[in-house]
């Protein structure tokens, strides 16, 4: 399975979570412009079921990273499989 180092960070819809790629950070914050570019706005949108609104979900502005524990595993599942069906 490849993987791929990141933080998660609470979304910017109540209830959502957006994993945020190493190569989309800048000093630990999401960096909103490489976000976007690698398509995890679109990605994050998927692996939340329905909970986002529109067609993309961005990290909530201002959110420190959130632990893994605080996470719901249905997140950590849907993630997992996203990874393992990257390009």
């Amino acid at each position: 399975m490849k993987t791929l180092p990141g933080l998660i960070f609470p979304g910017d819809t109540p209830g959502t979570f957006c994993f945020v790629p190493d190569s989309c950070l800048k000093d630990g914050h999401p960096d909103t412009a490489a976000y976007c570019v690698q398509r995890w706005h679109r990605r994050n949108h998927r692996l939340n079921l329905g909970k986002s609104v529109g067609q993309s979900l961005m990290p909530l502005e201002g959110s420190a990273a959130i632990s893994i524990e605080a996470v719901p595993r249905e997140f950590i599942d849907f993630l997992l499989w996203e990874l393992s069906h990257r390009t």
